[in-house]
């Protein structure tokens, strides 16, 4: 389970790729695998260890519309 303040970064990356076009959309909605694909990568390259990556991978393409 992630942090609080890891959800919420989770949410700033999502965000991050989301306004960068990494993130395969269609419909004008993203595509949760796309989503969560990037997120993780972003976190893993800012620093956050591989299985907490993961998880906010997970968090924001289940919470991103």
């Amino acid at each position: 389970m992630l942090s609080q303040k890891n959800q919420e970064v989770a949410m700033q990356l999502a965000q991050f790729v989301a306004e960068n076009g990494r993130v395969e959309s269609k419909g004008g909605k993203f595509n949760p695998a796309s989503m969560e694909e990037e997120v993780s990568f972003e976190a893993s390259e800012r620093g956050f260890e591989s299985k907490t990556a993961q998880e906010m991978g997970k968090f924001a393409a289940k919470n991103s519309k």
